[in-house]
Parts: C-alpha cells; sequence; structure tokens
C-alpha cells in the first residue's frame, strides 16, 4: 500500500461511499424504468461506479 496521510485516507474513503452509493442507486432506479435505453444507461453508470470503487480501493487495499 502506498502511504497516505490519514486525511487522504479519509476522503478516499469518503469517494468510495459515495460511489457504492451512486452505484446503488442506478441499479435500483434502473429496475425501476420501462424505457431500455435509460435502464442502459444507469446500468452503464453503475458499473462505472463499481470500476471506480475498486480503483480507489487500491490505494487502501480493499
Amino acid at each position: 500500500m502506498p502511504h497516505i496521510s490519514n486525511i487522504e485516507l479519509e476522503n478516499l474513503r469518503h469517494l468510495i461511499g459515495s460511489e457504492q452509493l451512486e452505484a446503488n442507486k442506478a441499479r435500483v432506479f434502473a429496475g425501476q424504468v420501462n424505457d431500455p435505453q435509460l435502464r442502459a444507461f444507469l446500468e452503464k453508470k453503475a458499473r462505472g461506479a463499481d470500476q471506480n470503487v475498486q480503483k480507489l480501493g487500491q490505494f487502501i487495499g480493499l
């Protein structure tokens, strides 16, 4: 794990939490819409947020 300060660690945790929330909300919304294009967009947003969580997690050893 690279050396990061406590402030950077807290910022990463905050960003990870925000991305997880975005992914969860996008999945819920995708499950509720009827429009296939909107559903596909929301599912893509959820996948992107999941990827961001993984990338950010690498800095804190998740």
